[in-house]
């Protein structure tokens, strides 16, 4: 008699389906460790080691990582010298191209004043050595904003956008009260960790010098200041206060008279789209803190890489603890 309700129960759990573990649920292109790198990379460009990008193509090059600051002064007339001003300011990074006229767009103007686009440039290890550096390429990066001062004398408010193509241009007349709506995320000034994520299309593949035309195409991050407080340097100028933060790692490859060769190298059998697609919050992927977004990154990888283990290991102890419990509770 027990025999048959044996032979039953073993059955029922033969026919019974099987229910598929949500651990198990990872994109397979992201089980790929080498993905799982760039994808870790692209989420923490600061404190992530370096990476490839599964970029198009048998080109490459070597790695390094750059950061640099900036801090917007706004023209005004009749200030206090120390005294506190208003400020509205705007900053695009596009790192397809850095000469002095693209690439870097920044406006500013004392409060309720249109800001007019104008180009900058940065001075780091790929744009200060045209000497040394032929080409280049972006394979992460983000834009921080840093405010200074205590929490309590922060005012104003700061708006974060991402962009596939350049949405400020060099000339472009702006208005903080206008373009801070278009804004995809609009917080207090120093509520939270301000940063965004740059994440490349299609034309941030292709290698490109300080002196080439600017992809308009390209990936660019964008931060609006509205109502910002700054302080007056002089009887015309208000340093704002806080600093825009860029960190970029590029791939680069050296110039002729260098001496070096880069060999060409197999590509990842994945593409920059496939490892996109596997974003399924892309809000939150761009504008998360730093530290989530690693935490993030690392998780899936324990995921991908232990979690038919982690499973395995669960199911023989449930069923440890089912062959020694009591016979009353079987």
């Amino acid at each position: 008699m027990n025999k048959k309700k044996n032979n039953n129960a073993k059955k029922k759990a033969k026919q019974a389906p099987r229910r598929r573990s949500t651990i198990l649920a990872v994109p397979s292109v992201l089980r790929d460790p080498r993905v799982r790198a760039w994808d870790s990379l692209l989420r923490d460009p600061c404190g992530a080691s370096m990476a490839h990008p599964c970029y198009a193509g048998a080109d490459s090059g070597y790695l390094v990582r750059t950061s640099n600051l900036y801090s917007p002064t706004v023209i005004g007339a009749g200030l206090v010298v120390g005294g506190i001003s208003y400020v509205d300011a705007a900053f695009q990074y596009t790192p397809w191209n850095l000469s002095l006229t693209t690439g870097l767009q920044v406006g500013g103007a004392l409060t309720n004043g249109a800001f007019n686009m104008a180009g900058a440039g940065f001075q780091n290890f790929i744009t200060g050595s045209g000497s040394v550096v032929a080409r280049y390429r972006a394979v992460a990066s983000c834009l921080k904003w840093v405010p200074y001062g205590p929490y309590g004398f922060r005012s104003g408010l700061v708006g974060s956008a991402y962009s596939p193509g350049m949405a400020l241009l060099a000339g472009d007349p702006g208005q903080a009260a206008v373009t801070l709506p278009l804004m995809q995320r609009v917080v207090p000034n120093g509520d939270e960790l301000h940063e965004i994520r740059w994440l490349p299309s299609s034309i941030d593949e292709e290698f490109t010098s300080t002196g080439a035309g600017l992809g308009k195409g390209a990936g660019s991050v964008i931060m609006i200041l509205k109502g910002v407080d700054g302080t007056n340097t002089s009887a015309t100028s208000t340093q704002v206060n806080g600093s825009f933060e860029v960190t970029t790692v590029w791939e680069w490859i050296p110039a002729v008279n260098q001496g070096a060769t880069i060999s060409p190298s197999s590509p990842l059998p994945y593409t920059t789209q496939q490892v996109l697609s596997t974003i399924e919050d892309f809000g939150a992927y761009v504008f998360h803190g730093v530290r989530q977004g690693a935490d993030m990154a690392r998780n899936v990888g324990v995921i991908a890489a232990g979690a038919m283990v982690a499973e395995q290991f669960v199911r023989r102890a449930a069923n440890v603890r089912r062959n020694n419990a009591p016979a009353f509770i079987r």
